[in-house]
Order: structure tokens, then C-alpha cells, then sequence
């Protein structure tokens, strides 16, 4: 199980995974819930791939103060910017799909 998915699993449902913790490791409830919070959290993480209009904004404005003037340009909004492909690539790595990502196709 991924780190990030885990984290933000265990942060939505506590008390499930309280019970999960301390059940006995054979209950068989166990590997369904598991599939069942794992996969919703995956889904979630998924969903927030794609970067709304305010995180480009916000990601072009932070990427810009780090590198030399003039070496980047600022993209219009809803256009490639290294900042939306950083994003993604965060997102991929928490659902562990970064080995199977190529990086800028």
C-alpha cells in the first residue's frame, strides 16, 4: 500500500481503521475493507490529478520566484507550464504510479 494513500485513508476514516488495527489479522472483514478504503482513496487522489485553475495560477507564480527572470515564461492559463507536470508527477508518485509514468511525453 502506498504511503500517501494510506495517510489520506486512515485521515478519512479513523474509526474504521481503528477497528482495522486491532482486529485479528485473519478476520476475514479485513482484506475487504481494505480493498474497499484503499480503492475509494485512490479514486479520490485520481480525481485530483488534474490541477484547477488556481493551483496553475499558484504553481507558475511559486516555480517563477525559483528560477532566473526570463527563463521562464509565464503560460496562459489551460496551456502546458512545468508546474502542471510537477503536480501530476506528485500525484502519479502517491499512487505509486511513477515508475510506469514517462516524465514530459
Amino acid at each position: 500500500m502506498d504511503e500517501m494513500v494510506e495517510r489520506v485513508a486512515r485521515a478519512y476514516d479513523p474509526v474504521g481503521w481503528a477497528w482495522y488495527d486491532s482486529a485479528p489479522a485473519d478476520h476475514p472483514a479485513k482484506p475487504v475493507f481494505l480493498a474497499d478504503k484503499i480503492g475509494r482513496m485512490k479514486t479520490a487522489i485520481e480525481a485530483m490529478r488534474e490541477p484547477t485553475g488556481a493551483m496553475q495560477a499558484m504553481g507558475r507564480d511559486v516555480l517563477a520566484t525559483w528560477l532566473p527572470r526570463g527563463e521562464l515564461s509565464r503560460a496562459p492559463d489551460n496551456q502546458w507550464h512545468p508546474s502542471n507536470e510537477i503536480w501530476r508527477a506528485m500525484i502519479d508518485a502517491a499512487l505509486g504510479e511513477a515508475a510506469e509514468r514517462k516524465v514530459m511525453d
